[in-house]
C-alpha cells in the first residue's frame, strides 16, 4: 500500500482501546478490523472514503457508526436498510454488531455493490444483503419487504425515496441519518459521544416531507 493510502497504526491502537472501553467482545472487533482491512483495500481501486481521513479511517468513520447514541436510536428488531450505502457505513458495521438483525445494504452503483457483496461473503455476513438498485427499485420489486428503520449517512432523501419506504414502512419505522447537533422540529437529536460536533437524527415518519425538502 502507497504513502497515500497508508493506514495509521496509530489510529488501530486507538479504535482498539475506544471499542474496548464500550465493552465491544473481541470478536467482534476482530470482525470489524477485518472490514477495515477490506475497505482501505478497496480504497487503492474506487474511491469509497476521502483520501484524506484513510489514516483517521477507525475513528472518524468506524467509530461514529458504533456510538452509542447511533446505536440506541435504532430499533433492534426488523428489517433494517442502510440506504446509499457506498463502502458499507454504516450498514456493515451495525450487521456486525447486531448478527440477529436483518440488514440490506442498498446500493446502486454497481462497482460498489460488488464489494460491499465481497465483504459480506468475507465476513460471513449471513444476516446481509445486497440489493444494487435503487430504494424505489427495490421497494417496488419486493412489495413483502417491510422496513422497520432506515440508516444513511451521506445521502440526500427526496421526495421519490421518500414515497418509496412510506409505501414498505411499518408503523414505527424511522429514518436515522447523521447531522448537525440542533436537528429540526419534530426530529430526535444526541450528539455523538466520538464526534460532539455531529449527532444522530431521529425522523419519525410525520417528519419524513420536511426531510425531503432541506
Amino acid at each position: 500500500m502507497g504513502n497515500r493510502f497508508k493506514e495509521s497504526q496509530s489510529d488501530r491502537e486507538a479504535f482498539r482501546a475506544w471499542a474496548e472501553n464500550c465493552s465491544i467482545p473481541n470478536g467482534t472487533i476482530q470482525s470489524l478490523e477485518g472490514y477495515a482491512a477490506l475497505l482501505l483495500e478497496q480504497q487503492q481501486r474506487t474511491n469509497l472514503i476521502s483520501n484524506s481521513d484513510i489514516k483517521s479511517f477507525r475513528m472518524r468513520h468506524l467509530a461514529e457508526c458504533l456510538d452509542e447514541r447511533f446505536l440506541e436510536a435504532i430499533p433492534e428488531h426488523g428489517t433494517l436498510l442502510d440506504v446509499g450505502s457506498g463502502g458499507g457505513l454504516p450498514g456493515i458495521p451495525l450487521a456486525i454488531m447486531r448478527p440477529q438483525q436483518e440488514v440490506i445494504l442498498v446500493e446502486s452503483r454497481q462497482k460498489r455493490a460488488a464489494f460491499l457483496d465481497r465483504c459480506c461473503l468475507r465476513l460471513g455476513l449471513h444476516n446481509t444483503r445486497v440489493e444494487a438498485r435503487t430504494l424505489q427499485e427495490l421497494l417496488r420489486s419486493r412489495p413483502e419487504i417491510r422496513v422497520s428503520s432506515a440508516v444513511s449517512r451521506a445521502i440526500r432523501w427526496n421526495g421519490e425515496m421518500i414515497d418509496a419506504l412510506r409505501g414498505a414502512a411499518t408503523s414505527s419505522c424511522l429514518i436515522i441519518r447523521f447531522g448537525g447537533p440542533e436537528p429540526a422540529e419534530g426530529v430526535g437529536g444526541a450528539t455523538l459521544s466520538v464526534n460532539p460536533g455531529r449527532a444522530v437524527q431521529v425522523w419519525p415518519e410525520p417528519t419524513w416531507d420536511l426531510l425531503a425538502s432541506l
